[in-house]
């Protein structure tokens, strides 16, 4: 019974250090992270790549986890789904 508390607790507390990273400068550099973002964002704005721009909405402020997205007169705000392991637009439709 204590082996299988520890395994618990063992990948409980991995799972949480992973969500933290999630956000973070260092992983919005992955390929999931801001390339992943600019790819989803281009194609539901109608809007090039290199005319977006990223601003992280945190929390805290400093966190890509929610991050805004304008570009070509709209904006949206994207969340990172950590167990979709995807970017996803947060409300309706991008607003212009």
């Amino acid at each position: 019974m204590k082996k299988l508390f520890l395994v618990f607790a063992l990948f409980s507390g991995l799972a949480g250090c992973a969500q933290t990273l999630v956000g973070s400068e260092s992983w919005f550099a992955t390929p999931q992270g801001k390339a992943g973002l600019l790819r989803r964002a281009s194609f539901d704005l109608e809007c090039e790549e290199a005319k977006l721009t990223l601003s992280p909405l945190g929390p805290p402020r400093t966190s890509y986890q929610s991050t805004g997205v304008r570009g070509c007169e709209k904006n949206a705000v994207y969340i990172y789904s950590f167990h979709a392991n995807a970017w996803v637009l947060d409300g309706a439709h991008p607003k212009k």
